[in-house]
């Protein structure tokens, strides 16, 4: 069996970071409509892999009619604030 290998550059890799999170984040935004169980996780996920970028949409959340879902959203938001 031949093995062949594949040489993938530096920037290359990091484009494909870029497009993975970029997808990440879509696809786990998405979930924010749904039921309140996948409101909360979503919240859950960005406080382990959120950016400065999403305390805008978090600030917007605080609104979420479920208390566990709005605590959620204060814990991500606290979560990304302290990492500045």
């Amino acid at each position: 069996m031949k093995r062949i290998a594949v040489i993938i550059s530096v920037p290359t890799i990091a484009l494909l970071r870029i497009r993975e999170v970029a997808e990440f984040r879509s696809d786990l935004l998405a979930y924010r409509s749904g039921p309140t169980y996948a409101r909360y996780e979503v919240y859950q996920a960005l406080a382990e892999r959120g950016s400065p970028q999403d305390l805008e949409l978090l600030v917007d959340s605080f609104v979420d009619p479920d208390d566990d879902v709005r605590i959620s959203v204060a814990y991500a938001y606290l979560s990304i604030a302290k990492k500045l």
